[in-house]
């Protein structure tokens, strides 16, 4: 007995011990792959910009600006294609936690290797988009950009390309320096351009990323704003007739780049217990950009008012490169500023007015006010299109119609109801009120065969009912008679 207990008792342990292994190992594995994902994410590009709202204070110089190992190196034997030696373009600064790649606002003003920085100024939006065009196109944000592919590997040929971009495009806009002169020299200026003209590569992405800068500040000068389609809203009834469900609805921006999320509300007095869902019909509120949502009405809250009153309050989320500019106090002969950015989420708060004219459609027996099943009913309007057609379930019917004349029209009558010949003519306000339209179909009239349909024993009883009868007729004349 004991044997077998302990026998029965090791078994349990062995299992046990399988399990526990188990899950130690699924533990680890999961333990593995969040690290892995962790190592993944943040090898796809260490960002230059602190991830907050507000940039360091204080920098301190921390690097080396456009030398190498033989020294200081002519800029434009380098762009020529004279690469003998490496072009060394190692601007940092740090704050005393951290390291930054940075790169500088103004080129003619020189730079000392003791320079502290403060101060940060937040740049002019008139021209700081492109700047952060420029710096979330190249190194280190995006160390694989197209704009700095000729680079290959070479990341301080990448930063090279990125600082002489800046100098460019600032140009290009007729931005000057502190002392009010250009960044590049005229002789510099026309020899970039010159040179991107042929067959030199890095002028070639200098030119290209800048003006692609320029595109984009064009593009990015308005305060960022969303909007919402609301003109082409249509209603379908799901849910065994609980609801009324939207058409997917959009929401767009003005800064499609920035724009990163918005958060719908359903308001107005008479809402008729109107809410947000996703696309499957989750009851949800917040989305992602390129996320649309689908709007319901409970149909039995629209039987207590007359009239939508609703609008969709969005509040919508853009994250946005800011760029600052920091000021040397200290460093003699320093009046180079050297530039950041940070990001900064801006909140956008949009009132849409849902201009919803619901008309409810009902079909129903004029001798007893009962639903009708199966007949196909058509919507034109005052030109005679065709709007919308559909056949009656037994359930009221909802279309979203533009204010204006129409009229409803039986197209087929169901089974055992005769075809409804006159239209019915409505008009649907533009006032929000809820029109409401009913026809009414007629039974058809049948004239039963009762011949076909009376029993065999109904005719027997008959017969003899007037057998009976003749007898008694028979009867009583004798009986008269022989009187």
């Amino acid at each position: 007995m004991s044997s077998k207990n302990n026998k029965k008792s090791s078994f349990r342990d062995v299992k046990m011990d399988k399990q526990s292994s188990a899950s130690i190992v699924l533990a680890f594995t999961v333990v593995c792959f969040m690290f892995t994902m962790f190592m993944i994410t943040n090898d796809m590009g260490v960002s230059y910009a602190a991830p907050t709202d507000a940039p360091p204070s204080t920098l301190t110089f921390n690097g080396r600006l456009l030398t190498n190992a033989g020294g200081t190196k002519e800029i434009w034997s380098y762009m020529a294609g004279d690469n003998s030696l490496p072009l060394t373009f190692d601007f940092k600064a740090t704050d005393g936690a951290k390291t930054y790649d940075m790169y500088c606002i103004e080129k003619q003003i020189g730079v000392s290797g003791s320079a502290t920085y403060s101060n940060p100024e937040k740049m002019s939006s008139n021209y700081a988009p492109g700047l952060a065009f420029i710096l979330n196109n190249s190194y280190p944000q995006n160390p694989s950009s197209t704009y700095t592919a000729i680079c290959g590997t070479d990341d301080n040929c990448k930063k090279y390309i990125a600082q002489y971009a800046i100098w460019y495009y600032l140009d290009l806009m007729g931005i000057k320096d502190t002392n009010g002169k250009s960044n590049l020299t005229t002789e510099e200026f026309n020899k970039i351009t010159t040179l991107s003209s042929g067959s030199d590569g890095y002028a070639k992405s200098v030119v290209y990323l800048a003006n692609s800068a320029v595109s984009y500040n064009s593009k990015h000068q308005l305060s960022p704003a969303v909007s919402v389609d609301t003109k082409n809203i249509s209603f379908t009834v799901v849910e065994d007739g609980k609801y009324l469900e939207s058409s997917e609805i959009v929401v767009g921006s003005n800064d499609n780049d920035n724009f990163k999320s918005y958060t719908v509300n359903i308001s107005g007095e008479n809402k008729a217990g109107a809410f947000v869902t996703d696309i499957s019909g989750t009851s949800m509120n917040t989305f992602g950009k390129g996320v649309n949502f689908k709007l319901r009405i409970p149909i039995d809250k629209l039987g207590s008012i007359d009239r939508l009153d609703t609008y969709f309050s969005i509040s919508a989320s853009f994250l946005t490169d800011v760029v600052y500019a920091y000021t040397p106090t200290s460093g003699v002969g320093t009046e180079q500023r050297p530039i950041i950015t940070t990001f900064t989420n801006t909140s956008v708060l949009a009132n849409v007015p849902l201009n919803i004219l619901l008309t409810e459609f009902s079909k129903s027996d004029i001798t007893n006010g009962k639903p009708v099943v199966g007949a196909v009913l058509v919507i034109t309007d005052a030109s005679g299109a065709e709007i919308a057609r559909w056949t009656t379930d037994g359930n009221k019917h909802y279309v979203n119609l533009g204010a204006g004349d129409y009229q409803l029209t039986e197209i087929t009558s169901p089974d055992g109801y005769e075809l409804n010949k006159e239209s019915v003519p409505f008009t649907v306000k533009d006032d929000g009120t809820i029109t409401k339209v009913e026809m009414k179909n007629t039974p058809t009239t049948d004239v039963p065969n009762t011949a076909a349909n009376i029993p065999l024993y109904l005719y027997i009883i008959g017969a003899m009912i007037l057998v009976i009868g003749a007898g008694v007729i028979y009867v009583t004349t004798r009986g008269n008679k022989s009187k």
